[in-house]
């Protein structure tokens, strides 16, 4: 079975040949996934996601043979529609995020 056979399948409730493999990676595993799959020359700028979620470049995720591969549409206008000078800021909906430092070097958005 091919990725997308083996999730319908499982979806569908019938057995696939293997169980469908998913993985998320933060940005600080990310760079160790890249060093031990000897992928250096991946950009370190991949898309982060709000709790630093990395999406992965294709190339790694058919090395690691991972089935699903998650997109999203970005918006289509900035939803900072309030900035302030701490680089915290609020959304179209009034709610406010602001990036705190983490260990590793990453950081966090929280509300």
């Amino acid at each position: 079975m091919n990725s997308r056979e083996r999730v319908m399948a499982a979806a569908n409730h019938q057995e696939p040949d293997r169980a469908p493999v998913d993985m998320v990676l933060t940005i600080d595993v990310y760079r160790d996934m890249k060093k031990v799959l000897d992928m250096a020359y991946l950009l370190d700028n991949s898309r982060i996601g709000r709790w630093t979620e990395v999406q992965m470049p294709i190339e790694m995720v058919k090395k690691l043979g991972i089935d699903m591969y998650y997109i999203s549409l970005r918006s289509g206008v900035s939803v900072h529609t309030k900035s302030f000078e701490d680089g915290s800021f609020t959304d179209e909906w009034g709610c406010y995020w602001k990036k705190t430092a983490i260990d590793g070097g990453a950081s966090k958005i929280t509300y």
